[in-house]
């Protein structure tokens, strides 16, 4: 792409080049058009190279921004962070982003659509700052990233969030916040895929997750280190309406009878690899007869 584009600084709506093949850096010059009142949209242009700093002086957008399935590379700028007035949605998923996730990013308190950050090779901590996106009513995607750390508490506070939740975290330590309970409005579907780092704690499923009763799709949540009794509280989630599964943890205990109350199901239960039972039923109690002489 021409460096010269950031000559067009009186530009006040929107600025995209999607669906292109440029093979090139996004030029820094862009940060020139500080006007643009709406959007950047960037998506699948064949960019490479990291996102130059200079695209956080965008201070005055308002929409969306969008630079998906590049091919972009380095960290995330932090600037991005100074982009407060966004209010729609940022999504940066299916690139090859690494390092952590800046913390910055949890400035964008204005946004009300989704973020979407899955898809690279983030590492380190998942930052507590997001919790502060309270506004985000469609998607917050976090799959397909290499995080270590804990799953904040602060993800509770998304209490406005409805149609999906769809997080990937691998080699996390801790347990599932119970505060996720707290994400009622939730009416999709809730996605977790957890793994652990090796020789820590394994982590149970918290009850609370029963209080999630609008989810109306799918519950899946799989991994590798979930242990403890199936909670009895998931036969509340008498919404759902095509896919339950709580495949490849290491469940034990009984199986609730309560998960017969989900029977609007339509498509999949799934419980392999796991090591429930079933409650055995005591008819009667009876003597045995003695073996006669």
């Amino acid at each position: 792409m021409p460096t010269e584009l950031g000559q067009l600084s009186k530009l006040t709506y929107g600025f995209g080049a999607s669906s292109n093949q440029f093979s090139s850096a996004l030029p820094s010059e862009l940060g020139n058009l500080d006007q643009l009142s709406y959007g950047l949209w960037q998506i699948e242009s064949g960019f490479t190279s990291t996102v130059p700093s200079e695209i956080g002086r965008l201070v005055n957008m308002n929409s969306n921004f969008w630079l998906y399935s590049n091919q972009f590379t380095g960290a995330l700028p932090s600037e991005l962070g100074n982009i407060v007035s966004m209010a729609m949605s940022f999504s940066v998923n299916n690139n090859a982003f690494s390092k952590a996730i800046p913390t910055q990013v949890g400035r964008l308190v204005s946004i009300e659509s989704g973020v979407r950050l899955d898809q690279n090779i983030f590492s380190q901590a998942i930052p507590t700052q997001l919790g502060n996106m309270v506004d985000i009513t469609s998607a917050l995607y976090l799959k397909d990233n290499s995080f270590t750390s804990s799953m904040p508490t602060e993800f509770g506070r998304f209490s406005k969030l409805e149609s999906g939740i769809s997080w990937t975290l691998t080699s996390i330590t801790g347990n599932l916040p119970s505060q996720l309970g707290m994400l009622t409005c939730v009416t999709e579907s809730f996605n977790v895929h957890t793994s652990y780092v090796k020789g820590e704690n394994s982590s149970t499923l918290p009850t609370e997750i029963g209080q999630l009763t609008g989810i109306a799709s799918r519950l899946q949540i799989y991994g590798r280190h979930l242990t403890g009794p199936i909670p009895s509280e998931l036969g509340r989630l008498t919404a759902l309406g095509t896919y339950f599964s709580l495949y490849g943890n290491s469940f034990s205990g009984t199986l609730p009878s309560e998960l017969g109350n989900l029977a609007t199901m339509s498509s999949y239960f799934y419980l392999y690899g796991n090591t429930v039972r079933v409650r055995q039923r005591i008819d009667s109690q009876c003597p045995v007869p003695s073996r006669p002489v």
